[in-house]
C-alpha cells in the first residue's frame, strides 16, 4: 500500500501543478534527454513518452542527447545500476529521471509514469484506452524504485493486430507473450515493443522436426508394437503422439536443434520443452529403462537439456509443464534453470485454490513449490471454463490466489483462458506487480478511470457479479450453471447497466465501454435460452419439413454424417451408432458411446444455403449413465467453431437452439454434435437436428 500512497501524492501534485512540469498551458516545458549511444529500446521509450504527452496536452516534447537542456527528462541513464525488471522514477523538482534495469527497464519506467498520470489501458481494444486531457502535466518530488513481485508475467492472447497487442502488453506491465510454436511468429515486432516471447508448451515434435521423424522411424514412439511417424503436413507439436526419448540419437538431435535456434534468435530467454499434447508415450524398453515412470522419464530428459543450456546459454530458462503423465514430482531434483508450470485442469474457479474443493490442485502446487522454490508457475487452464466475451466474475478469487502464489514463492502465474475481460486483465497485471493491493479498491479505480460519471453503477455491477458467483460456488461452464447464476440477479444487473448508460449519455467513449459490458451480460443471460427442456419444445413438423440437413433425423443411418475422433493421442475412444430405443422424434437417433474419456463428435453439413442469410440450428440431446459436457458446435466457413455446453441431462431430453447464424460464402454451415471430456463411460443421444431459415422459428 506504500506505493499506492505515493501514487496519490503524484496525482495530487499533478492536479496542483506543483513540482516538475513537463508541459504548461498546452506548451512544452521540458526536454527529453537520452544517452548519445542510446539503444533502440531507449529511443522507443523516449518516443512513447513524447507521444502520450502530446495526446494528453497537445504539447510536443523535444528529444535530444543534450544533457544541458533545460528542465531535462532523463531516460535510459544508469541502467546498469538496476536489476532486470526494476524501474526508477526520480524527480527533485528540477529534473525527472525515468530508467530501469535490463533491455526494457527504461520503457517500463516511462509506462509506469504515464499510468500514474492517469492513463488507463486495461484492454488492448481502442475503446479501452483512456488518455486524460490536461494542458499542464506535472510531477512532484519523488524517489521511487519498484520491481514487480512475479518475474513471470505471461499472457495468453491471440488477436490479429499484433503490433497493438505488444504495445498494450508492455504499457500494462506484462513481460512475456505465450504462443505456439517457438518459430518466428511476430518475433521482431514483439521485441521492438518491449515484450519477450515465452512460447507455448507442446513442442517435442517441433524441435525434432517432422522430416527427421520420418527419416528416423526409431525416434517415434512404440505404441502397440508399432512406430508411426507424423504426417508431413499439419502442426506436429499438437497432433502427433510423443517421442522415443530413451533414444540417445534423438536426444542429441533435439538438443542440437534447440542450440541452432538460439544461434538464430539469441534474444530468446524462455524455451519450451513440454511433451506433445495428449498421450501416446513410448512403450519401448529404452524408454522404460530411461525412467521408472512418466515424471522420471520426462524430467530426466529435461535435466539433460538443461545442463547443456546451463553451460552454453545460462541466460535462458527452459519451460515444461507438470501435466498429464508427468504431473508428479520426479524422484530426483529438477535443474535450477527450468520453470515448471503446474497445471490445473477442471478446478473450481469460484473458490480460492486453498479451498477444500480445490484441495487436490493446491496440494500438488504446494508440493512442487517446496521441491523447486522459485521455479514454479501456476497454470490455470481456464480455457475449459471461460467463454468468449462473457463476463468472468472471478476477481475476488483471483486476488486470493495471487496472494497464495506469493506465499508459496512462485515465479509467476499464467491463465490459459483465451477470453479475458477488461477488468480481469487489469486486476491480473496489477496484482502481479503488487499482490497486497485490495481488489475492491482496484475495481473502484478501474471504474473511475474508465466510466467517468457512470463509475458507481458499474462498480456495483462488478461487485454484484462477484458476490453472486461466490454464492453459487459453480463454474459458468454449462448452460445449467449459467442459468442458476443469472436468474436471481438478471433484473438488478440490467438496471445497473442502464443506470450507467444514463449517467454516461453525454460521453461516447464511456458509453461504448458500458455497452461492451452490457452486450456481454446480455449474451451470458440470453445463452440459457439456447438450452431448454423438450417439454417446452418449439420445433414442429412445419419446421422439420424445412430442414436443410439431409439426414438430421438419422432415419438414413449414418449417411451424410461424419463420425470423428481427432487424430492425436489422448483424445478418447468412442463408438458411433444408430439406436432406436432412445428416440426423440421419428424412429432412429444418433448415439456416441464413451469407451475412454476424450473428444468425440458427429458432424452434419447443410449445403446450398443462401450466403449471408440468417439461419437457426436446433438439436435434441439426452445424456445417459453420467455422460457430461455435451457441446453443440457450428462452423460457417473459415470462422472458428463456436460452442455451447450442456451438463448431464440425467436421461431427459433437452433442446438446443442457436439463432441468427450466417451461412458462409459457399452456402454451408457445419454442425458438430460433440462429447468433450466426461467420464470413461456413458452415452449421449442426438436427434431431430435441424438447420432452417431464421424466420421459421417462432419468437421467444
Amino acid at each position: 500500500m506504500k506505493y499506492a500512497f505515493i501514487l496519490l501524492l503524484m496525482t495530487a501534485g499533478s492536479m496542483l501543478y506543483g513540482g516538475f512540469r513537463l508541459t504548461q498551458d498546452g506548451k512544452a516545458h521540458a526536454n527529453i534527454v537520452i544517452p548519445a549511444n542510446a539503444p533502440e529500446m531507449v529511443k522507443y521509450a523516449a518516443n512513447e513518452l513524447a507521444d502520450f504527452v502530446y495526446r494528453m496536452s497537445g504539447a510536443k516534447l523535444p528529444v535530444s542527447t543534450d544533457k544541458k537542456a533545460g528542465n531535462p527528462i532523463f531516460i535510459g541513464f544508469d541502467t546498469d545500476k538496476f536489476e532486470v525488471d526494476q524501474l526508477k522514477i526520480f524527480c527533485d523538482g528540477k529534473s525527472l529521471m525515468l530508467t530501469g534495469g535490463g533491455e526494457f527497464g527504461s520503457l517500463k519506467a516511462v509506462y509506469a509514469f504515464l499510468r500514474d498520470q492517469g492513463i488507463f489501458w486495461p484492454y488492448m481494444a481502442e475503446i479501452w484506452l483512456e488518455i486524460p486531457q490536461k494542458k499542464t502535466i506535472a510531477c512532484p518530488e519523488i524517489n521511487l524504485v519498484k520491481k514487480p513481485h512475479f518475474p513471470v508475467r505471461d499472457l495468453h492472447n491471440f488477436p490479429k493486430d499484433h503490433a497493438r497487442l505488444f504495445r498494450w502488453m508492455a504499457f500494462s506491465g506484462w513481460r512475456y507473450r505465450s504462443q505456439n510454436p517457438p518459430g518466428t511468429l511476430q518475433l521482431s515486432s514483439m521485441l521492438s515493443r518491449g515484450i519477450r516471447p515465452s512460447f507455448g508448451s507442446h513442442c517435442w515434435a517441433f524441435w525434432a522436426t517432422r522430416k527427421a521423424l520420418n527419416e528416423h522411424i526409431e525416434w517415434n514412439p512404440l505404441l502397440n508394437g508399432k512406430r508411426t511417424p507424423p504426417a508431413l503436413s499439419g502442426p506436429p507439436w499438437w497432433s502427433h503422439s510423443q517421442l522415443c526419448i530413451g533414444n540417445a540419437g534423438l536426444r542429441k538431435h533435439f538438443i542440437n536443434n534447440m542450440l541452432a535456434y538460439m544461434k538464430k534468435y539469441p534474444s530468446a530467454r524462455i524455451l519450451p520443452l513440454e511433451a506433445n499434447d495428449g498421450g501416446g508415450y513410448c512403450e519401448c524398453d529404452l524408454c522404460q529403462a530411461y525412467g521408472k515412470n512418466g515424471s522420471d522419464r520426462v524430467f530426466r530428459f529435461v535435466n539433460e537439456v538443461a545442463e547443456v543450456f546451463r553451460l552454453k546459454h545460462p541466460e535462458v530458462k527452459l519451460k515444461v509443464n507438470a501435466y498429464g503423465n508427468h504431473e508428479d514430482i520426479p524422484s530426483f531434483p529438477v535443474a535450477k534453470n527450468v520453470y515448471i508450470w503446474v497445471c490445473y485442469n477442471e478446478r473450481n474457479y469460484t473458490r480460492p485454490i486453498t479451498d477444500p474443493v480445490n484441495a487436490r490442485f493446491y496440494r500438488r502446487l504446494k508440493e512442487w513449490a517446496e521441491a523447486c522454490p522459485g521455479q514454479i508457475v501456476a497454470r490455470d487452464m481456464g480455457v475449459k471454463v471461460f467463454f468468449k466475451d462473457w463476463p468472468h466474475p472471478y476477481d475476488d478469487v483471483l486476488a486470493e490466489d495471487i496472494k497464495t502464489y506469493r506465499k508459496l514463492k512462485l515465479a509467476g502465474f499464467f491463465n490459459e483462458g483465451l477470453f479475458p475481460t477488461p477488468l480481469t486483465e487489469y486486476l491480473r497485471i496489477n496484482l502481479a506487480w503488487d499482490p497486497d493491493q485490495d481488489v475492491k479498491e482496484l475495481t473502484g479505480k478501474f471504474c473511475k478511470g474508465l466510466y467517468g460519471a457512470a463509475a458507481e453503477p458499474m462498480y456495483q455491477y462488478y461487485r454484484l457479479m462477484n458476490e453472486r458467483i461466490a454464492q453459487t460456488g459453480k463454474n459458468l461452464d454449462t448452460m445449467t450453471t449459467i442459468a442458476e447464476f443469472t436468474a436471481p440477479i438478471a433484473v438488478k444487473a440490467r438496471n445497473l447497466l442502464e443506470q450507467a448508460e444514463k449517467a454516461a449519455a453525454s460521453s461516447p467513449r464511456h458509453l461504448a465501454r458500458i455497452r461492451f459490458e452490457k452486450d456481454n451480460f446480455t449474451k451470458l443471460a440470453g445463452s440459457v435460452n439456447m438450452w431448454f427442456s423438450c417439454d417446452k419444445d418449439i420445433i414442429n413438423d412445419t419446421i422439420r419439413a424445412a430442414n436443410k440437413l439431409p439426414n438430421g433425423s438419422f432415419e438414413n443411418g449414418m449417411k451424410d454424417i461424419t463420425c470423428s475422433t481427432p487424430q492425436y493421442s489422448g483424445c478418447g475412444k468412442f463408438k458411433y451408432s444408430i439406436v432406436n430405443d432412445h428416440v426423440y422424434h421419428g424412429r432412429k437417433a444418433g448415439c456416441i458411446t464413451i469407451e475412454k474419456a476424450g473428444w468425440g463428435r458427429m458432424i452434419m453439413t447443410a449445403e446450398n444455403l443462401s450466403p449471408g442469410k440468417k439461419y437457426a440450428i436446433a438439436a435434441a440431446v439426452k445424456s445417459l449413465d453420467g455422460a457430461d459436457l455435451m457441446h453443440i458446435w457450428y462452423k460457417n466457413g473459415k470462422q472458428r467453431a463456436i460452442h455451447y455446453r450442456l451438463g448431464d441431462t440425467r436421461g431427459k431430453w433437452s433442446r438446443f437452439v442457436a439463432e441468427n447464424i450466417t451461412a458462409d460464402s459457399e452456402g454451408t454451415i457445419d454442425v458438430y454434435l460433440t462429447i468433450h471430456n466426461g467420464p470413461d463411460s456413458g452415452k449421449v443421444i442426438f436427434d431431430d437436428v435441424i438447420i432452417v431459415e431464421q424466420e421459421y422459428l417462432p419468437c421467444r
